[in-house]
């Protein structure tokens, strides 16, 4: 079983959901990407990679497989290489007796001082527990497994918001995500769908 920190997305957004987590773990296909979609995806990455030209010269270590870019992330780690675009974690947990792949991909690492800050872009104006639970939960996995990875926690949490300012997210050793990540497992292990009233206003803008 593997469990990645956009599984945090998947349930929280558009609007929070349980059955979505399990109909796209049964490989459910949603509907296809509207224009607007289209357009949202676009000017994330462009506000990505705005963000990341800001950061001077950095080391992309994006990779055709997981396992390669996991590798190119601990390289660069360990030859303090000062920022690092996409890179890739991997760990194994044992949760509710299931060993269980975790996996996350921040945007950057930003070496500061001799210590390393995560961060990520994100389009969201309010990056905060009740507006985007699961942005909050994601760059939380996100230093958890880093210091899983490297054997020490990161110097700091940060999003990059769509306001472009730099918000510190507090780093509680990823108890909460890995909470919901216990819960999410159990959903997705379920036999049959979980009940989740369904309706217009809280469904249109789901796949």
């Amino acid at each position: 079983m593997r469990l990645t920190a956009s599984d945090f997305a998947s349930c929280y957004r558009p609007t929070r959901c349980d059955l979505r987590v399990f109909l796209r773990h049964q490989q459910e296909q949603g509907a296809e990407p509207g224009p607007y979609d289209i357009v949202l995806r676009r000017l994330g990455l462009r506000h990505e990679r705005d963000h990341l030209a800001t950061l001077g010269t950095f080391v992309n270590v994006s990779a055709v497989s997981l396992e390669e870019q996991v590798k190119k992330t601990s390289d660069s780690i360990e030859a303090k290489v000062p920022v690092l675009y996409q890179p890739a974690f991997l760990a194994i947990e044992r949760l509710c007796g299931t060993d269980v792949e975790i996996v996350g991909v921040p945007d950057y690492l930003i070496l500061d001082g001799d210590r390393y800050v995560i961060q990520d872009s994100k389009m969201a104006r309010r990056i905060d527990e009740e507006n985007h639970p699961e942005i909050v939960l994601q760059v939380q996995l996100y230093g958890w497994l880093f210091e899983k990875s490297c054997g020490t926690a990161p110097k700091g949490l940060q999003v990059h918001a769509g306001t472009g300012d730099v918000v510190t997210i507090p780093y509680d050793a990823g108890a909460a995500a890995l909470r919901e990540l216990v819960r999410l497992l159990a959903i997705k292990r379920l036999t049959a769908e979980p009940h989740e009233p369904v309706g217009w206003t809280k469904c249109l803008g789901c796949p």
